[in-house]
């Protein structure tokens, strides 16, 4: 039997995002001899595993896909290939065969509360990944999508900063799920689910929190993991989206590993990747597709005078980002960021906007039917490159706070500082 390449190229990059040791690569090509649950995704080819067990396990997954999956499998792919807020290339590399779609399996994506500080205010990108989230939900006909606010999580930072405490994050957390639940109502979006991390049982019940507990153990003691924030990452992507019928775990893509030097990558990636090789290292079955969401971004350059990427939901610069905030001037703040050289004079925050912009036409005005062609009306353009773009992100953000008379209450006490 061939051996694993520990001088593979692709390994030693590969190792810059995850520090997997040799032994627990060995023990990851012996399960993938054992057992057919296994699945490492695009990750197989990152691992020196000899050429002939990748082909043999692509052919026996190919061959044991029912036939009525396909068609869900030509759906995603459409689906992703449609959409501006999607990286296309890894959403599809990510799409797992074990997903039983025919099933109607749910969608998830998690929100932290910030890293390094305490997150200042909720940026209006997150509607990328919510609009994303409901786009594939109803063309993919699955049961519900399921938000999660990462506040246990966010504790594990608190030795980091003094802004830190429990009580901080969970009114953060609260007044974030608190928006979120008024834009879905306001969009007319059905079975959303948002919640706390610590309120999770009573969204998967009993049985699947005692077992969250205990993978998260596990993983604590798995060294690839490499820290407790990781474990319940881990966790939550088991729980909510690894069970029977598996599902869609959204994410969101800032760039590519590096093909010659590897590194970290401030996205999502860093966590698919070790909950992939945690699966396969502990034998575990795998039905979890990931889909990326394009990162969010800052209004003004960076040192450089680039575009800095950031992620949807976490903002530590207010006046730095646009916000999904009701007392927001979007006209006025783009208008400022762009003529300063930032905002719409860079493609990537064009493409960002219109992709939203896009989604909320066809989801909400529309309500995905094919046969509407509603379009939000803007005045004459000329004012500023993406005047009109700037025109309909502020259509949007009255469509959801023109009438929400909480919505002030809810920002001014989870975000006093954003003022």
């Amino acid at each position: 039997m061939d051996e694993i390449n520990f001088n593979d190229p692709k390994l030693k990059i590969f190792r810059n995002l995850v520090n997997i040791n040799d032994i627990d690569l060995k023990n990851i090509f012996t399960n993938l001899n054992k057992s057919k649950d296994i699945q490492l995704l695009d990750y197989i080819y990152y691992l020196g595993l000899p050429k002939n067990l990748i082909k043999a396990i692509k052919n026996n997954l190919t061959q044991s896909i029912p036939e009525e999956r396909e068609e869900y499998f030509r759906e995603y792919k459409r689906t992703i290939l449609s959409l501006r807020t999607t990286e296309h290339n890894l959403s599809n590399l990510r799409l797992n065969p074990l997903t039983e779609f025919e099933k109607h399996p749910p969608l998830f994506f998690g929100m932290g509360g910030g890293s390094k500080e305490l997150c200042k205010g909720l940026p209006f990108d997150v509607l990328a990944m919510l609009l994303t989230g409901e786009k594939i939900k109803r063309n993919l006909k699955l049961s519900e999508c399921r938000i999660l606010l990462a506040n246990r999580i966010t504790y594990t930072n608190i030795p980091k900063n003094p802004e830190f405490s429990e009580i901080a994050i969970d009114n953060v957390m609260n007044g974030e799920k608190d928006l979120l639940k008024l834009v879905i109502n306001k969009f007319g979006f059905q079975n959303w689910k948002i919640f706390l991390q610590t309120d999770l049982e009573k969204i998967v019940g009993n049985k699947i929190k005692n077992g969250y507990e205990k993978l998260i153990q596990v993983a604590d003691k798995t060294e690839l993991v490499g820290g407790h924030h990781y474990s319940i990452e881990m966790a939550d992507i088991w729980a909510l989206v690894g069970q029977e019928n598996g599902g869609v775990k959204l994410g969101w893509f800032i760039r590519n590993l590096d093909k010659e030097n590897g590194g970290y990558i401030m996205d999502e990636q860093p966590f698919h990747a070790r909950f992939n090789l945690f699966m396969a290292l502990h034998g575990l079955k795998n039905n979890v597709t990931l889909t990326y969401a394009n990162a969010g971004a800052r209004l003004y350059p960076g040192p450089t005078g680039a575009l800095e990427k950031e992620s949807p939901y976490i903002c530590y610069q207010p006046e730095n980002r646009l916000l999904l905030s009701p007392f927001e001037q979007p006209i006025k703040k783009l208008k400022e960021a762009t003529l300063a050289g930032g905002g719409f004079q860079f493609k990537y925050y064009r493409n960002l906007m219109s992709g939203i912009i896009n989604l909320f036409e066809e989801l909400v005005l529309n309500d995905g039917d094919k046969g509407k062609n509603n379009k939000i009306t803007v005045k004459e353009n000329g004012k500023f490159r993406g005047d009109i773009l700037a025109q309909k992100i502020e259509y949007i953000h009255n469509y959801i706070f023109s009438e929400a008379t909480s919505a002030k209450n809810i920002w001014s006490k989870a975000f006093p500082n954003s003022l």
